[in-house]
């Protein structure tokens, strides 16, 4: 296990921990956030000094010595991230360089954040210089307009190491579900190669999910928003720390499966949950397909609902071999009482409703869904719910409605309330 020593905190991959910024505009300001924010019982403690009105470094240094008296021993990181970078201002690279080095030299800051992540003389020495203070370096890299592949994460990350920063930080930000799974893998692959501890995430709504899979990515820090967020896709410390908080290790011993209508989020749901635990995810209609070779409406079309029906419970037995999944299975899965049987023998069901509108909404675009064909409307589909509810709440062992929530937020319910 990866370790590093901040202040009196103890940083270490499997356990991550909170960070919370600081992005006040001014002296008040900071002063102000930074009171709430030490009410929050943080882990670490980030200053947005790009937020802050003056980068002259002795109005930067009094700042630091009133916000040390607030924050007493919680770990600091220091950030001025520049324009070029997603941050509030533009910075010369030689005032940027000599802000770092005289904030390290102060003491005030356990941790200096400096955008390093190419083999350049200004990155090695500017590290080289903040060590010399006293102080630890995260090398930090963002894309807040997209996600690199996950050969040039992996590459980064160690580039940063290579240059000597303490911790190596990414954040990109996702266009789709791929995109997260870049990050989480390419976190995964780096991490095991790696000396270094990272710290990664991916930004928004869609990766807002790996703010909280620091047990499975190795991220040794997360970020959770304060008074203001400083970043897209923050959640709140109290979001943030249910989640850390809960012992995935007691609910891998037994499969998870996922049921629900068409279009309740059932795949989704699952790769979240998956990154969250680090419990591999199948889904089983794509089983099928490889399976059989063939697309799930292929299938219905040449061999009809009742052969697709026993291929569905083929392969629920086969998911009890090596058990520690989470199965997102078919909408129709419960339609059989042997099915219900595997699922029930085999670890825990829950089940993830909509309402018909909010499922519309979700699949009315989607070609690929052969027993809603001629039939997309949201009276046929409150029709099929209505047919399939008592067979849904036979299998059920726990249920959350999906309408309106973020998929962090039902993960968060799902393993709440989950146990063995």
């Amino acid at each position: 296990m990866k370790q590093i020593k901040v202040g009196n905190l103890e940083l270490s991959d499997g356990h991550p921990k909170v960070c919370v910024p600081i992005v006040g505009e001014n002296h008040d300001e900071v002063i102000e956030q930074a009171k709430k924010v030490v009410e929050m019982n943080p882990d670490i403690i980030e200053w947005r000094c790009d937020f802050f009105d003056s980068v002259y470094i002795d109005e930067v240094e009094n700042m630091l010595i009133d916000l040390r008296e607030v924050i007493k021993d919680i770990p600091l990181i220091f950030t001025f991230r520049t324009d070029g970078e997603g941050g509030k201002k533009f910075i010369s690279n030689n005032s940027y360089y000599d802000l770092n080095v005289q904030v390290a030299k102060t003491g005030l800051a356990e941790l200096i954040d400096v955008e390093a992540y190419s083999k350049d003389s200004i990155a090695l020495d500017m590290i080289e210089e903040i060590h010399k203070a006293g102080a630890k370096v995260i090398g930090s890299n963002h894309h807040f307009n997209e996600t690199p592949s996950r050969e040039k994460i992996v590459e980064t990350l160690m580039t940063m190491e290579e240059l000597g920063a303490d911790i190596c930080k990414m954040a990109v930000m996702p266009s789709c579900e791929e995109d997260v799974k870049e990050l989480v893998y390419g976190s995964i692959e780096a991490n095991e190669k790696m000396i270094a501890p990272i710290v990664t995430m991916s930004m928004g709504e869609l990766g807002a999910v790996t703010r909280v899979c620091g047990k499975t990515t190795g991220s040794v820090i997360t970020f959770a928003a304060g008074v203001n967020t400083s970043a897209p896709g923050q959640m709140t410390i109290k979001q943030v720390r249910n989640i850390l908080g809960i012992n995935c290790d007691d609910i891998k011993d037994k499969n998870i499966f996922m049921i629900g209508f068409m279009g309740t989020g059932k795949t989704t749901i699952s790769n979240a949950l998956g990154y969250i635990t680090g419990m591999p995810v199948v889904d089983i209609d794509k089983y099928i397909e490889e399976q059989e070779n063939m697309s799930i409406s292929d299938i219905f079309e040449k061999n009809g609902e009742e052969y697709f029906r026993k291929l569905e419970t083929k392969a629920l037995e086969e998911m009890q071999i090596n058990a520690g999944k989470i199965v997102s299975c078919g909408g129709g899965v419960v339609l059989k009482d042997e099915n219900i049987e595997i699922m029930k023998e085999g670890g825990r069901t829950v089940l993830l409703t909509a309402e018909p509108k909010t499922i519309y909404d979700r699949i009315c675009e989607n070609k690929d869904r052969p027993l809603l064909n001629n039939h997309m409307t949201v009276e046929y589909i409150e029709k099929m719910i209505a047919d399939r509810e008592k067979r849904y709440q036979k299998a059920a062992q726990v249920s959350i409605a999906t309408d309106g929530k973020s998929r962090v937020e039902i993960c968060g319910e799902i393993l709440e309330r989950i146990s063995f």
